[in-house]
């Protein structure tokens, strides 16, 4: 089966579109499309190595690992399909993730506006009016009125 006919007949299988978000089977068609290019034209002519050169161009890991999940999942439904006799992605391993970069300690993060980042007023005097607020006097049973009970 040509690749690209391939591609198609996998992004149109029913059973592919119920499993995929839209948004993911946009990311395969684009990927796919991508690979058509640096393969041979022929989905059974596919071979692993061919597979590894292409991955191991001068591309981001990312970008190779999302690249190998599309392809990983072509040639599967060729294989379930028949369309292969073999799927030659299974000895191929997507590469490790590097590691986050450190965060700026100088740069704010922000979480779009939440009570958290929101900056908090400067401390409001007291008014001249009213005495300073006792916040023990409840405990102290301080203002409790004889024969009544406050809980």
């Amino acid at each position: 089966m040509d690749f690209i006919a391939a591609i198609d007949a996998f992004l149109s299988d029913p059973r592919t579109r119920g499993r995929l978000k839209p948004s993911t089977l946009r990311a395969y068609r684009k990927d796919l499309a991508a690979t058509a290019g640096a393969l041979p034209a022929e989905l059974d002519q596919v071979t692993t190595a061919a597979l590894a050169a292409y991955l191991a161009a001068d591309i981001a890991p990312t970008t190779v690992a999302r690249r190998l999940a599309a392809l990983r999942a072509l040639f599967g439904w060729a294989l379930r399909e028949g369309q292969i006799e073999r799927d030659p992605t299974v000895p191929l391993e997507a590469p490790p993730h590097a590691p986050a970069a450190p965060a700026d300690p100088r740069r704010r993060r922000s979480s779009g506006g939440g009570a958290r980042n929101r900056r908090r007023p400067a401390a409001v005097p007291p008014r001249a009016d009213h005495p300073p607020r006792d916040r023990d006097a409840r405990r102290r049973g301080a203002g409790a009125q004889p024969g009544r009970c406050h809980t």
